[in-house]
């Protein structure tokens, strides 16, 4: 006697092994989502300053606005350019850490000359 899988069961069986594979890849994703998020620190620019400031020596070198959704960046580094510390503070306030490095260089000590 020969076994004969039916269309139905085969089609239920690549169901069943889609839904897990998206559920993964969700999973994966939100995971990943969640350690970026609670990696970033995030607060008030006043104490995100003071904070860099006081604990790593370093002052705001460079600043730029972004009109289109309010934001702006700044860059903080400790003038023997050694540590440096990207932050942006949004529209609602609430300012981030967004890059933090162990060494950086101005545009004077790299020979960049500015454009007129």
């Amino acid at each position: 006697m020969k076994y004969r899988v039916s269309d139905s069961a085969i089609f239920r069986f690549k169901l069943i092994i889609l839904v897990v594979i998206v559920l993964t890849i969700i999973f994966i994703i939100s995971e990943a989502a969640n350690a970026y998020s609670q990696s970033r620190s995030c607060g008030k620019r006043d104490i995100m300053v003071e904070m860099l400031n006081k604990t790593h020596g370093e002052a705001i070198v460079m600043a730029a606005h972004n009109n289109g959704n309010q934001s702006m960046l700044e860059f903080f580094g400790r003038s023997d350019g050694t540590t440096w510390t990207i932050l942006i503070t949004y529209k609602n306030g609430l300012t981030c850490v967004t890059a933090i490095g162990d060494w950086w260089m101005s545009s004077e000590d790299a020979g960049v000359t500015k454009a007129n």
